[in-house]
């Protein structure tokens, strides 16, 4: 089991969702027992699929900061709310890194394809 802040989830059980930088868990809001989403980003990802390139990197993590900001402050009945975020040290990645982490409003519903 993984924690971080007031949430809690296995990463040992089949994510919600995969992409280019992470994966999505179904995780527990220990406090009120609801079920969220869990988004982990991997910085080390992020930096391998721009070929290495930091500055590139850079200017990803500054769009994906500026998206985070953009979305804690979104409240919309068709907009899966962002409950919390930080970033901790990855400690499953190559070379370490850090994890950012994004905890959401579970929206139950199936796969968007």
């Amino acid at each position: 089991m993984t924690r971080h802040g007031d949430f809690l989830w296995d990463r040992r059980q089949r994510p919600l969702g995969r992409g280019a930088y992470g994966v999505v868990y179904s995780a527990e809001h220990i406090p009120d027992g609801k079920r969220v989403a869990v988004k982990e980003i991997h910085e080390s990802k992020v930096l391998s699929n721009t070929g290495g390139d930091a500055r590139k990197a850079k200017r990803i993590f500054e769009h994906m900061e500026a998206e985070i900001r953009s979305h804690s402050k979104l409240k919309h009945g068709n907009v899966a709310a962002l409950l919390d975020h930080f970033v901790v040290p990855d400690d499953r990645g190559p070379g370490g890194g850090r994890l950012r982490i994004l905890a959401l409003e579970y929206c139950n519903g199936g796969d968007l394809r």
